[in-house]
């Protein structure tokens, strides 16, 4: 009985089993309509649209920064091979270009967040606990309150969705294969970080958890780090020196501010913390692989907000979320059950009560019209969004056709991934990486972010073109070398784009 004093009908003839093999579409149907509704912002443009163009290095692609330094390095080298086999897959079918590239974006983000959520409601042993109505809807709501930040962080496509992949992989063990097969592709994947996720697993592996994986995770850690070629080395080196040219520009990026910029987020993940914990079984409160790996990222997580939401997050999840279903499904059947009375009674009031059968018990009212026009409605709404999408990529493609094929083109920095996907054949500054200007430049880059002066940051690169928003944010004084625009652009979500050709001033 409930607290209300109704019987659990909700649940009446169906196994527990069922409740269980429900979890698994349930999650899949998730991925599918979120990952189609949404479209990456950033890095995953840039990487898909780069491996549909020519052959040619990254150092190619962001001329006088650190990867024109190490032209020969791939960073990315894993992903971008299997974005150009994807892109290789697809044009025997004759698909123009930019169609071909929003499917294997749309591809990434179901595939990605489906073995994303896949994986992390397995590490946190929910499917256990999933044995009615009640603890399916307690599952969903934890999985909407720990994941949906990192939902988001993992619809981004990047490289580094395949290290939060990694971590909930790698946190049952398995043996020293599954860690050197892992860690393997892990390496090849994402080579020039690999080793900030497998570090810390071989670790905790080796303290608390299945050491044979542990030791063939560090094995192989030391031997790839050990062949790793000079490129790989510039790249960190230019990492490391990049903390101090972003500190020094105005302008951040809001996942490498410290947790310190978001005091709501960390007050959240402590009061999580303190909350959650009491309702937890002893094992889960006892230290292990995942509570190890939470405690060796808080020095990155205070760093970087986007540790917090990658890894912390990710990993309360794993450790909180099976011993909360049971609290957490008694509160939903108690405002479930509050909620029914009090419809009922409306609905007698009504004159509607259980006439003709339709609400018996509360459960035979046939919910599939109400499915399939909800269906129906969320299939348009993505057709309208995707078509909508497409229409203005298309139109900026157009717009930058001015612009002959291979240009440097100097432009806002969060544009440079859109310009990419349209128009992969560019050469950009600023790169994907804020702090990695060559020295060279580095006087008129600065100006570029601080003083608004693009003109300046064009000389110094000799640029031909600059493309960013029509009410570009620039001093007035210091623009005399854009000209009048060649050509603009709307843009699905933000301001118009327009272009300018560079000369003299």
């Amino acid at each position: 009985m409930t607290a209300e004093g109704l019987p659990p009908t909700s649940d009446r003839g169906t196994r527990p089993e069922n409740y269980q093999r429900a979890l698994l579409p349930f999650l899949l149907v998730v991925s599918v309509l979120v990952g189609m509704v949404q479209f990456p912002s950033d890095d995953g443009l840039r990487h898909v649209g780069v491996a549909f163009n020519e052959l040619r290095s990254w150092g190619e692609v962001y001329p006088h920064s650190v990867f024109s330094e190490n032209p020969e390095y791939d960073p990315w080298w894993g992903y971008d091979k299997i974005l150009r086999g994807l892109a290789a897959v697809l044009r025997p079918l004759g698909l123009p270009r930019l169609v071909a590239q929003e499917v294997v974006v749309k591809a990434l983000s179901v595939g990605f967040l489906a073995a994303f959520l896949l994986l992390a409601v397995r590490r946190a042993g929910l499917p256990a606990k999933v044995r009615s109505r009640a603890t399916l809807a307690a599952a969903a709501a934890l999985i909407t309150l720990f994941l949906s930040l990192p939902i988001a962080r993992v619809l981004t496509v990047r490289p580094f969705v395949i290290g939060s992949l990694y971590l909930l992989f790698a946190l049952s063990g398995g043996g020293a294969l599954r860690g050197i097969v892992a860690t393997g592709l892990l390496g090849l994947c994402y080579p020039y970080l690999f080793w900030i996720y497998t570090l810390p697993v071989a670790v905790a592996h080796l303290w608390r958890g299945d050491r044979r994986f542990g030791a063939g995770t560090l094995v192989l850690t030391a031997a790839a780090v050990a062949v790793q070629p000079p490129g790989f080395w510039g790249l960190l080196e230019g990492l490391a020196r990049s903390e101090g040219v972003r500190a020094a520009i105005t302008v951040k990026i809001n996942e490498f501010k410290p947790i310190t910029a978001e005091p709501l987020l960390a007050g959240a993940v402590i009061l999580a913390l303190l909350c959650v914990l009491p309702f937890l079984p002893a094992a889960s409160r006892r230290m292990g692989v995942p509570h190890l790996l939470m405690v060796f990222f808080v020095p990155a997580a205070a760093k970087y907000v986007r540790y917090m939401i990658d890894v912390e997050l990710v990993l309360l999840f794993v450790i909180c979320s099976a011993g909360m279903v049971e609290p957490v499904a008694t509160a939903l059947e108690k405002i479930g059950a509050f909620w029914l009375e009090r419809l009922r009674a409306l609905g007698a009031r009504l004159g509607r009560g259980r006439r003709g059968g339709a609400a018996r018990d509360g459960d035979g009212v046939n919910l599939r019209p109400a499915i399939a026009v909800i269906s129906l409605v969320l299939v348009a709404v993505l057709a309208g969004v995707a078509t909508k999408r497409h229409r203005d990529d298309a139109g900026l493609a157009l717009a930058l056709e001015a612009i002959p094929k291979g240009s440097l083109v100097l432009t806002e920095f969060n544009l440079q991934y859109r310009l990419l996907f349209v128009r992969p054949d560019l050469r950009l500054v600023p790169s994907c990486e804020l702090g990695f200007p060559t020295e060279t430049i580095l006087a008129d880059y600065r100006r570029f972010f601080d003083e608004g002066d693009p003109c300046g940051l064009a000389k110094a690169i000799d640029a031909t073109w600059f493309v960013g928003a029509e009410s570009m944010p620039f001093n007035p004084e210091k623009t005399a070398c854009l000209g009048r625009k060649a050509g603009r652009a709307e843009v699905y979500g933000g301001p118009a784009i327009a272009l300018w050709r560079v000369g003299p001033g």
